[in-house]
């Protein structure tokens, strides 16, 4: 499998990246979800991280806990659920975390089980 990062946005609420996580033989192959995520059970996107080299900061997206759940049982994230396998067009996935500084012109992207993308543009 692959990562591509497609889009950096940057707003002056917030970042959203958006990527697309594909099959590298063109085959239908399982994602291993919980390798993805960083950690069973989420199975969602919610390790992904931007990290500000600069400012010597890492962001990672915003997670919350639904109305009428009780506190700390289970978080919910502003991310894509991981699917359960890809195929050679992949399938677009997205982030939404805090605004990065406004002079972070690029940032390293991390995704659990890839290798990390250095000097990603970011798009205001």
């Amino acid at each position: 499998m692959t990562a591509q990062i497609l889009r950096i946005v940057r707003t002056s609420l917030s970042t959203t990246v958006v990527w697309r996580l594909k099959s590298t033989s063109g085959a239908t192959v399982p994602t291993n979800s919980s390798q993805l995520s960083g950690a069973a059970p989420l199975f969602d996107t919610r390790q992904l991280a931007l990290v500000d080299v600069e400012g010597n900061k890492t962001f990672y997206p915003y997670t919350y806990v639904p109305i009428g759940q009780p506190t700390g049982l289970d978080t919910k994230c502003l991310c894509s659920d991981l699917p359960d396998s890809v195929s050679g067009g992949g399938v677009v996935l997205y982030a939404m975390m805090p605004a990065l500084p406004a002079g972070a012109s690029t940032v390293n992207v991390s995704i659990p089980g890839f290798s990390t993308m250095k000097s990603v543009k970011v798009a205001s």
